[in-house]
């Protein structure tokens, strides 16, 4: 697995409430967006679309993407350094996108109660190197005590709460199920 996929495959990997996706320019903007609502539209639920850290704050149980303005990711940087531990109320993957050479990447050494919440969920896909699925498949399995497809099939027959964590480790299951 290269490329976008191995930076996908960090977002899902990470099981947080929230990562940032880094991109270079407008165009590669919308590729990773396209990649991430297909990502978190496996799930079966609708992938919605938000601008504020309103957005990502009020819809805790929608899978969301966040797209600021880049003249307004500074200040939404320090919206949820203020607000930060309602991140953790999310019950759905969310991904704010920030522009890599914009504002509010450069923000996040001034506002450390959200750098701190973000640290090590902030991915460039352009910058990612391969998975091996053989290793992905065995990290899974040490993870959950079974294979990513005994494992769905707990999960699709809902035997398994619905939580966070397990929203992410059914993308992540998918990720290795489709990449056999």
């Amino acid at each position: 697995m290269a490329g976008p996929y191995a930076a996908l495959w960090r977002m899902v990997e990470a099981r947080a409430p929230l990562v940032v996706v880094v991109y270079a320019d407008p165009a590669s903007r919308e590729e990773w967006v396209e990649e991430m609502e297909m990502l978190y539209g496996l799930a079966g639920q609708p992938v919605e679309r938000g601008v504020t850290a309103d957005d990502l704050l009020e819809r805790p149980d929608k899978p969301l993407i966040v797209l600021p303005e880049p003249e307004s990711e500074a200040e939404l940087i320090e919206q949820l350094s203020v607000t930060r531990d309602r991140l953790y109320r999310r019950t759905a993957p969310a991904a704010l996108f920030l522009e890599r050479d914009g504002p509010g990447l450069g923000s996040l050494s001034t506002q450390p109660a959200i750098a701190s919440f973000l640290q090590g969920v902030v991915v460039d896909p352009e910058a990612e190197g391969k998975l091996d699925l053989k290793q992905e498949r065995q990290r899974f399995m040490d993870a959950t005590g079974e294979s990513p497809d005994g494992w769905l099939v707990r999960y699709r027959s809902n035997e398994l709460p619905d939580t966070l964590d397990h929203a992410l480790l059914y993308l992540r299951a998918l990720l290795l199920e489709r990449g056999q």
